[in-house]
């Protein structure tokens, strides 16, 4: 059973979006399944472009079937 652990993952089945509002300031969360760092880059360039005015982008990813990459920036919250 362990070496059929290694061979598998869970990842979010597909992309979901949920926003909330708290004293003003919105927030919006975005979940998606992903195959690359690249693909994070494009989604992260791509919620950039289409919320101008955020203050803040912060996001976190990991890679890998062993989660050789672990990325995250919460923007000094």
């Amino acid at each position: 059973m362990a070496a059929d652990m290694e061979k598998t993952y869970l990842s979010v089945a597909g992309t979901g979006k949920a926003e909330i509002v708290i004293k003003k300031s919105r927030f919006i969360a975005l979940a998606s399944p992903l195959n690359s760092v690249e693909e994070v880059r494009q989604i992260l360039a791509q919620t950039g472009t289409e919320h101008k005015t955020a203050t803040h982008i912060c996001y976190a990813y990991k890679t890998g079937l062993a989660g050789e990459t672990l990325r995250f920036d919460d923007a000094g919250e």
